[in-house]
């Protein structure tokens, strides 16, 4: 009996599966193995991988529900807004209804006839910069002058209308205004000449025609406009230099700020205001509406509120 048990153990482990009946033949009597059999005569030897094959399938048949994530409802946080003390803005809005505003007429500049004027206008873009040159324009530029306007999109809208005898260029032709200057030094300042850059952003910074067109063309009878989104287009010389500051409206306050400093700091309105940012609100209340302008007349020392109306 020890042998035919020894010999189904041996041919188990040979790889028998249990599944199958145990087909070793005991060499006493011909029966199976009644250690290795069940009451169906499969093999009741459990290995452990077989083991292991049942916990998979076990675990195969056990289902996994998805873990769902609560859902966070996004918060809204607040806006971030600027606390204004109220009192302050009261005393501007009270300080702005006293002004006395002016109409921009044929008076607000003096044009000599021998002897150029520069003017500057500085103002964000739909500010109303390109309305209020229209104006001086037509009050100004009239036949005997030699007028060169220069802006990047000279083909829109806004200057269409303008007299015949308007020259136009889509960028700032320096060339031009170096022959005017030499015409006028063979002519005695015979002639008057009126160079007018609107939003010309590239190149101007460092010209030196420009730089001499506010500098000193003006003994040479050559007048200039420019249109300037900040003061950053233009050197410190020049800023300091300009007959004319025309302000508008600004989006950055930042540039707010650099205007103040360079040309509103000493006024007495803005100098009732200690902060700058009272300072820059008080900028900002003026010009809500676009028609509002700041006239600085360096030539006069005096500080103008002008109305432009479109």
């Amino acid at each position: 009996m020890n042998q035919v048990k020894q010999q189904c153990t041996h041919i188990f482990k040979g790889g028998k599966r249990d599944n199958e009946r145990c087909v070793t033949t005991c060499k006493i009597g011909r029966t199976k193995c009644s250690r290795h059999i069940n009451t169906k005569g499969r093999l009741n030897v459990k290995l452990p991988a077989d083991e292991e094959l049942k916990n998979i399938k076990k675990e195969e048949e056990v289902k996994v529900e998805p873990t769902i994530e609560p859902t966070i409802e996004p918060t809204i946080e607040p806006q971030f807004e600027v606390e204004i003390d109220n009192d302050i803005l009261t005393q501007i809005k009270e300080d702005i209804n006293k002004i006395k505003w002016k109409d921009l007429n044929k008076s607000t500049f003096d044009f000599k006839k021998n002897f150029g004027r520069s003017i500057a206008i500085f103002g964000s873009s739909f500010s109303g910069k390109t309305q209020i040159l229209r104006k001086i324009i037509d009050l100004y530029a009239t036949k005997d002058f030699i007028t060169l306007l220069q802006a990047d999109n000279i083909h829109a809208d806004v200057y269409k209308g303008l007299p015949k005898y308007i020259l136009k260029s889509d960028q700032f032709r320096g060339d031009i205004v170096e022959s005017w200057k030499y015409i006028n030094s063979k002519k005695k300042n015979k002639f008057r000449f009126l160079s007018i850059t609107d939003d010309i952003v590239i190149g101007l910074r460092n010209n030196n025609t420009l730089r001499k067109l506010i500098l000193s063309y003006r003994n040479s009878n050559c007048s200039s406009i420019g249109l300037f989104q900040g003061l950053s287009i233009i050197n410190k010389v020049e800023r300091g230099s300009i007959n004319y500051v025309i302000l508008k409206g600004q989006n950055d306050m930042l540039i707010v700020k650099d205007l103040i400093e360079w040309y509103l700091n000493q006024s007495p309105l803005f100098y009732k205001y200690k902060s700058m940012a009272d300072k820059q609100l008080l900028f900002k209340e003026l010009m809500r509406n676009k028609e509002n302008s700041i006239l600085i007349d360096n030539i006069k020392g005096k500080l103008l509120f002008i109305k432009n109306y479109i």
